[in-house]
Protein backbone atom coordinates (compact mmCIF):
# COMPACT_ATOMS: atom_id res chain seq x y z
CA UNK A 1 0.00 0.00 0.00
CA UNK A 2 1.33 3.43 -0.95
CA UNK A 3 2.27 5.88 1.78
CA UNK A 4 4.20 9.15 2.15
CA UNK A 5 7.62 7.67 2.98
CA UNK A 6 8.95 8.66 -0.43
CA UNK A 7 8.40 12.34 0.41
CA UNK A 8 11.26 14.30 1.97
CA UNK A 9 11.10 15.35 5.61
CA UNK A 10 11.00 18.95 4.42
CA UNK A 11 7.87 18.25 2.38
CA UNK A 12 6.17 16.50 5.28
CA UNK A 13 7.26 19.25 7.68
CA UNK A 14 5.78 21.90 5.37
CA UNK A 15 2.56 19.90 5.18
CA UNK A 16 2.14 19.94 8.98
CA UNK A 17 2.99 23.64 9.21
CA UNK A 18 0.44 24.46 6.51
CA UNK A 19 -2.15 22.21 8.14
CA UNK A 20 -1.61 23.94 11.49
CA UNK A 21 -1.98 27.37 9.90
CA UNK A 22 -5.37 26.42 8.48
CA UNK A 23 -8.34 25.45 10.70
CA UNK A 24 -6.41 24.39 13.87
CA UNK A 25 -4.93 27.88 14.23
CA UNK A 26 -8.49 29.19 14.44
CA UNK A 27 -10.47 26.59 16.36
CA UNK A 28 -8.14 23.97 17.90
CA UNK A 29 -5.29 25.38 20.02
CA UNK A 30 -4.50 21.82 21.14
CA UNK A 31 -3.83 20.46 17.66
CA UNK A 32 -2.26 23.74 16.54
CA UNK A 33 0.46 23.43 19.18
CA UNK A 34 0.83 19.69 18.68
CA UNK A 35 1.26 20.08 14.92
CA UNK A 36 3.92 22.77 15.34
CA UNK A 37 5.79 20.50 17.74
CA UNK A 38 5.50 17.45 15.48
CA UNK A 39 6.86 19.47 12.55
CA UNK A 40 10.17 19.87 14.44
CA UNK A 41 10.61 16.17 15.24
CA UNK A 42 12.15 13.82 12.65
CA UNK A 43 10.92 10.66 14.38
CA UNK A 44 7.28 11.83 14.43
CA UNK A 45 7.48 13.08 10.85
CA UNK A 46 8.71 9.65 9.74
CA UNK A 47 5.97 7.93 11.73
CA UNK A 48 3.27 10.13 10.20
CA UNK A 49 4.59 9.30 6.73
CA UNK A 50 3.31 5.72 7.17
CA UNK A 51 -0.21 7.10 6.54
CA UNK A 52 -1.89 5.67 3.46
CA UNK A 53 -1.39 7.97 0.49
CA UNK A 54 -4.48 10.04 -0.17
CA UNK A 55 -5.35 10.25 3.52
CA UNK A 56 -4.65 13.49 5.44
CA UNK A 57 -1.56 12.68 7.52
CA UNK A 58 -2.21 15.10 10.37
CA UNK A 59 -5.79 14.02 10.99
CA UNK A 60 -4.79 10.37 10.77
CA UNK A 61 -1.82 10.35 13.16
CA UNK A 62 -3.55 12.56 15.74
CA UNK A 63 -6.70 10.41 15.58
CA UNK A 64 -4.56 7.27 15.92
CA UNK A 65 -3.05 8.51 19.17
CA UNK A 66 -6.41 9.63 20.57
CA UNK A 67 -7.96 6.30 19.56
CA UNK A 68 -5.39 4.40 21.62
CA UNK A 69 -5.78 6.83 24.54
CA UNK A 70 -9.54 6.17 24.59
CA UNK A 71 -8.62 2.53 25.18
CA UNK A 72 -5.80 3.42 27.60
CA UNK A 73 -7.22 6.37 29.58
CA UNK A 74 -4.78 5.80 32.47
CA UNK A 75 -1.78 6.73 30.27
CA UNK A 76 0.05 9.85 31.44
CA UNK A 77 -0.53 11.52 28.08
CA UNK A 78 -4.30 11.26 28.57
CA UNK A 79 -4.05 13.88 31.33
CA UNK A 80 -3.43 16.49 28.62
CA UNK A 81 -6.43 15.54 26.47
CA UNK A 82 -9.64 17.56 27.11
CA UNK A 83 -11.55 14.70 25.49
CA UNK A 84 -10.45 12.30 28.23
CA UNK A 85 -9.51 14.32 31.30
CA UNK A 86 -12.02 16.49 33.19
CA UNK A 87 -9.18 18.81 34.20
CA UNK A 88 -6.64 18.60 31.38
CA UNK A 89 -3.11 19.87 31.84
CA UNK A 90 -1.80 22.62 29.58
CA UNK A 91 0.12 21.25 26.63
CA UNK A 92 3.72 22.18 27.51
CA UNK A 93 7.14 20.67 26.76
CA UNK A 94 6.42 17.82 29.17
CA UNK A 95 3.21 17.08 27.28
CA UNK A 96 5.05 17.10 23.96
CA UNK A 97 7.66 14.70 25.37
CA UNK A 98 4.91 12.36 26.60
CA UNK A 99 3.26 12.48 23.16
CA UNK A 100 6.48 11.36 21.47
CA UNK A 101 7.15 8.68 24.09
CA UNK A 102 3.57 7.37 23.77
CA UNK A 103 4.08 7.11 20.01
CA UNK A 104 7.34 5.19 20.52
CA UNK A 105 5.77 2.86 23.07
CA UNK A 106 2.85 2.14 20.75
CA UNK A 107 4.64 2.44 17.42
CA UNK A 108 3.50 -0.92 16.03
CA UNK A 109 -0.16 -0.23 16.80
CA UNK A 110 0.02 3.32 15.45
CA UNK A 111 1.64 2.19 12.20
CA UNK A 112 -1.08 -0.43 11.80
CA UNK A 113 -3.78 2.21 12.27
CA UNK A 114 -2.09 4.61 9.84
CA UNK A 115 -1.88 1.86 7.23
CA UNK A 116 -5.40 0.45 7.61
CA UNK A 117 -7.81 3.13 8.84
CA UNK A 118 -9.28 6.13 7.07
CA UNK A 119 -10.30 9.63 8.09
CA UNK A 120 -14.07 9.19 8.28
CA UNK A 121 -15.30 12.22 10.13
CA UNK A 122 -19.02 12.39 10.78
CA UNK A 123 -19.41 16.11 11.41
CA UNK A 124 -23.01 16.37 12.61
CA UNK A 125 -22.94 20.16 12.36
CA UNK A 126 -23.04 19.78 8.59
CA UNK A 127 -26.70 18.90 9.07
CA UNK A 128 -27.15 22.66 9.61
CA UNK A 129 -27.36 22.98 5.82
CA UNK A 130 -28.57 19.46 4.94
CA UNK A 131 -31.72 19.82 7.06
CA UNK A 132 -33.14 23.06 5.60
CA UNK A 133 -32.10 22.40 1.98
CA UNK A 134 -33.55 18.87 1.85
CA UNK A 135 -36.65 19.95 3.81
CA UNK A 136 -37.20 22.83 1.38
CA UNK A 137 -36.88 20.47 -1.59
CA UNK A 138 -39.55 18.18 -0.12
CA UNK A 139 -41.80 21.14 0.76
CA UNK A 140 -41.74 22.81 -2.66
CA UNK A 141 -42.01 19.53 -4.57
CA UNK A 142 -44.84 18.26 -2.29
CA UNK A 143 -42.97 15.05 -1.55
CA UNK A 144 -44.60 12.60 0.83
CA UNK A 145 -41.91 9.94 0.93
CA UNK A 146 -38.21 10.54 0.45
CA UNK A 147 -35.34 8.07 0.27
CA UNK A 148 -31.91 9.45 1.16
CA UNK A 149 -28.43 8.15 0.32
CA UNK A 150 -25.20 9.45 1.87
CA UNK A 151 -22.05 8.80 -0.17
CA UNK A 152 -19.05 8.47 2.16
CA UNK A 153 -21.35 8.16 5.15
CA UNK A 154 -18.79 7.10 7.76
CA UNK A 155 -21.20 6.06 10.56
CA UNK A 156 -24.27 7.49 8.86
CA UNK A 157 -25.13 10.07 11.52
CA UNK A 158 -26.02 12.71 8.94
CA UNK A 159 -28.76 10.40 7.67
CA UNK A 160 -30.59 11.30 10.88
CA UNK A 161 -30.72 15.04 10.16
CA UNK A 162 -34.49 15.10 10.81
CA UNK A 163 -33.98 13.77 14.36
CA UNK A 164 -31.87 16.68 15.63
CA UNK A 165 -32.66 20.11 17.05
CA UNK A 166 -31.36 23.21 15.27
CA UNK A 167 -30.44 26.67 16.49
CA UNK A 168 -29.35 29.35 14.04
CA UNK A 169 -27.78 31.92 16.34
CA UNK A 170 -27.94 34.99 14.14
CA UNK A 171 -31.70 35.04 13.59
CA UNK A 172 -32.70 32.97 16.62
CA UNK A 173 -34.55 30.34 14.58
CA UNK A 174 -35.12 26.99 16.28
CA UNK A 175 -36.36 23.75 14.79
CA UNK A 176 -37.04 20.35 16.32
CA UNK A 177 -36.82 18.92 19.81
CA UNK A 178 -33.89 16.63 20.50
CA UNK A 179 -31.07 16.15 23.00
CA UNK A 180 -28.73 16.46 20.00
CA UNK A 181 -28.46 20.15 19.20
CA UNK A 182 -26.91 21.52 16.04
CA UNK A 183 -25.83 25.15 16.35
CA UNK A 184 -24.46 27.44 13.68
CA UNK A 185 -24.31 31.11 12.79
CA UNK A 186 -26.47 32.24 9.91
CA UNK A 187 -24.91 34.76 7.57
CA UNK A 188 -27.12 36.85 5.32
CA UNK A 189 -30.90 37.10 5.39
CA UNK A 190 -31.86 34.17 3.15
CA UNK A 191 -33.19 30.90 4.59
CA UNK A 192 -34.78 27.94 2.75
CA UNK A 193 -38.57 27.79 3.00
CA UNK A 194 -40.24 24.73 4.53
CA UNK A 195 -42.78 23.82 7.21
CA UNK A 196 -41.42 20.56 8.60
CA UNK A 197 -38.77 17.96 7.81
CA UNK A 198 -39.67 15.39 5.15
CA UNK A 199 -40.87 11.92 5.97
CA UNK A 200 -37.86 9.69 5.37
CA UNK A 201 -38.63 6.24 4.06
CA UNK A 202 -35.17 4.65 3.79
CA UNK A 203 -31.77 5.88 4.97
CA UNK A 204 -28.83 4.31 3.16
CA UNK A 205 -25.19 5.07 3.85
CA UNK A 206 -22.45 3.95 1.44
CA UNK A 207 -18.80 3.91 2.47
CA UNK A 208 -15.63 2.03 1.68
CA UNK A 209 -15.59 1.10 5.37
CA UNK A 210 -18.86 1.98 7.12
CA UNK A 211 -18.54 2.24 10.89
CA UNK A 212 -20.92 0.06 12.90
CA UNK A 213 -21.57 2.04 16.07
CA UNK A 214 -22.76 -1.06 17.90
CA UNK A 215 -19.09 -2.12 17.93
CA UNK A 216 -17.04 -0.23 20.55
CA UNK A 217 -13.87 0.00 18.44
CA UNK A 218 -15.81 1.55 15.56
CA UNK A 219 -17.48 4.03 17.92
CA UNK A 220 -14.10 4.88 19.48
CA UNK A 221 -12.57 5.55 16.04
CA UNK A 222 -15.38 7.97 15.22
CA UNK A 223 -14.82 9.77 18.54
CA UNK A 224 -11.05 9.81 17.97
CA UNK A 225 -11.51 11.78 14.77
CA UNK A 226 -13.00 14.70 16.72
CA UNK A 227 -10.42 17.23 17.81
CA UNK A 228 -9.79 16.87 21.57
CA UNK A 229 -10.66 20.45 22.53
CA UNK A 230 -14.04 20.33 20.76
CA UNK A 231 -15.80 19.21 23.94
CA UNK A 232 -19.33 20.10 22.78
CA UNK A 233 -18.88 18.08 19.59
CA UNK A 234 -17.66 15.12 21.63
CA UNK A 235 -20.64 15.31 24.00
CA UNK A 236 -23.05 15.57 21.08
CA UNK A 237 -21.36 12.68 19.31
CA UNK A 238 -21.93 10.42 22.31
CA UNK A 239 -25.65 11.24 22.22
CA UNK A 240 -25.82 10.80 18.44
CA UNK A 241 -24.17 7.38 18.64
CA UNK A 242 -26.85 6.33 21.12
CA UNK A 243 -29.58 7.63 18.79
CA UNK A 244 -28.06 5.88 15.76
CA UNK A 245 -28.07 2.51 17.47
CA UNK A 246 -31.81 2.95 18.12
CA UNK A 247 -32.70 3.81 14.51
CA UNK A 248 -32.75 1.77 11.35
CA UNK A 249 -29.81 2.81 9.19
CA UNK A 250 -28.83 0.73 6.18
CA UNK A 251 -25.10 0.46 5.51
CA UNK A 252 -23.56 -0.62 2.22
CA UNK A 253 -19.84 -1.28 1.80
CA UNK A 254 -18.47 -0.17 -1.55
CA UNK A 255 -16.54 2.53 -3.37
CA UNK A 256 -17.11 2.29 -7.11
CA UNK A 257 -19.58 4.19 -9.26
CA UNK A 258 -20.95 0.85 -10.45
CA UNK A 259 -21.66 -0.12 -6.83
CA UNK A 260 -23.34 3.25 -6.15
CA UNK A 261 -25.51 2.75 -9.22
CA UNK A 262 -26.55 -0.78 -8.28
CA UNK A 263 -27.39 0.24 -4.72
CA UNK A 264 -29.36 3.36 -5.61
CA UNK A 265 -31.27 1.76 -8.49
CA UNK A 266 -32.64 -0.83 -6.05
CA UNK A 267 -34.85 1.97 -4.68
CA UNK A 268 -38.37 2.44 -6.10
CA UNK A 269 -38.39 4.88 -9.01
CA UNK A 270 -41.79 6.26 -8.04
CA UNK A 271 -40.38 7.62 -4.76
CA UNK A 272 -38.36 10.83 -4.56
CA UNK A 273 -34.65 10.54 -3.92
CA UNK A 274 -31.92 12.67 -2.39
CA UNK A 275 -28.26 11.70 -2.86
CA UNK A 276 -25.74 13.75 -0.90
CA UNK A 277 -22.10 13.80 0.10
CA UNK A 278 -20.17 16.09 2.43
CA UNK A 279 -16.39 16.23 1.97
CA UNK A 280 -16.12 12.81 0.35
CA UNK A 281 -15.23 13.38 -3.31
CA UNK A 282 -11.85 14.86 -2.39
CA UNK A 283 -10.74 11.24 -1.92
CA UNK A 284 -11.83 10.37 -5.47
CA UNK A 285 -9.48 10.65 -8.43
CA UNK A 286 -10.54 13.18 -11.07
CA UNK A 287 -11.89 10.56 -13.54
CA UNK A 288 -13.83 8.92 -10.69
CA UNK A 289 -15.46 12.24 -9.84
CA UNK A 290 -16.58 12.67 -13.43
CA UNK A 291 -18.01 9.15 -13.41
CA UNK A 292 -19.96 10.07 -10.30
CA UNK A 293 -21.32 13.28 -11.88
CA UNK A 294 -22.35 11.28 -14.94
CA UNK A 295 -24.15 8.81 -12.67
CA UNK A 296 -26.16 11.64 -11.11
CA UNK A 297 -27.24 12.76 -14.58
CA UNK A 298 -28.24 9.18 -15.41
CA UNK A 299 -30.21 8.76 -12.19
CA UNK A 300 -31.84 12.13 -12.78
CA UNK A 301 -33.54 10.64 -15.84
CA UNK A 302 -35.03 7.85 -13.73
CA UNK A 303 -35.84 9.55 -10.41
CA UNK A 304 -37.24 12.78 -9.06
CA UNK A 305 -33.80 13.55 -7.66
CA UNK A 306 -32.07 16.14 -5.54
CA UNK A 307 -28.30 15.82 -5.69
CA UNK A 308 -26.62 17.80 -2.91
CA UNK A 309 -22.83 18.01 -2.81
CA UNK A 310 -20.48 19.77 -0.43
CA UNK A 311 -16.75 19.81 -1.17
CA UNK A 312 -13.87 22.11 -0.28
CA UNK A 313 -11.73 21.06 -3.22
CA UNK A 314 -10.16 23.69 -5.49
CA UNK A 315 -12.23 22.81 -8.55
CA UNK A 316 -15.51 23.36 -6.70
CA UNK A 317 -14.39 26.66 -5.21
CA UNK A 318 -13.25 27.91 -8.59
CA UNK A 319 -16.48 26.78 -10.24
CA UNK A 320 -18.60 28.74 -7.77
CA UNK A 321 -16.16 31.64 -7.45
CA UNK A 322 -15.80 31.40 -3.68
CA UNK A 323 -13.00 30.88 -1.18
CA UNK A 324 -15.43 29.21 1.23
CA UNK A 325 -16.88 25.71 0.99
CA UNK A 326 -19.64 25.58 -1.64
CA UNK A 327 -22.91 23.71 -1.09
CA UNK A 328 -24.16 22.75 -4.55
CA UNK A 329 -27.54 21.33 -5.51
CA UNK A 330 -28.81 19.86 -8.76
CA UNK A 331 -32.51 19.09 -9.04
CA UNK A 332 -33.70 16.67 -11.68
CA UNK A 333 -37.37 16.45 -12.65
CA UNK A 334 -39.27 15.75 -15.86
CA UNK A 335 -36.12 15.91 -17.95
CA UNK A 336 -35.02 19.21 -16.46
CA UNK A 337 -31.73 19.80 -14.66
CA UNK A 338 -31.50 22.83 -12.38
CA UNK A 339 -28.10 23.47 -10.84
CA UNK A 340 -27.28 26.16 -8.32
CA UNK A 341 -25.04 27.25 -5.48
CA UNK A 342 -27.36 26.70 -2.51
CA UNK A 343 -25.04 27.99 0.22
CA UNK A 344 -21.48 28.56 1.35
CA UNK A 345 -20.06 27.36 4.65
CA UNK A 346 -16.96 26.06 6.45
CA UNK A 347 -15.64 22.52 6.85
CA UNK A 348 -17.39 22.09 10.20
CA UNK A 349 -20.37 24.32 9.29
CA UNK A 350 -19.51 26.89 11.97
CA UNK A 351 -21.60 29.25 9.84
CA UNK A 352 -23.83 28.95 6.79
CA UNK A 353 -24.86 31.52 4.22
CA UNK A 354 -27.77 30.43 2.06
CA UNK A 355 -28.11 31.85 -1.44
Amino acid sequence: MKNYLHHSKEEIRDYFLNWAAAEPSINSPFYFQLALHLAKDDYLLNLAAHSTQGQPMANLIFASVQYLLLQKPSADLAKYYPSISDNPLSLDESGFALFKQFCKNNETEIKSILETKMVQTNAINRCAYLFPIISSFAFHEKIDKLNIVDIGCSAGLNLLFDRYQYTYSTNGSNFGDSPIIVKTALKGKTFPQFQKPPKINRRIGIDINPLDLRIKKDADWLKALIWPDHSKRISRMNKAIELATENKLEYRKGKTTAFFKETIQSLPKDEALCVFHTHALYQFKKPERQEFYNLMDELGKEYHLLYLGVEGIKAWKEKHKTTDTPVQTIQYKDGQKIEKLAATTTGHADWVQFE
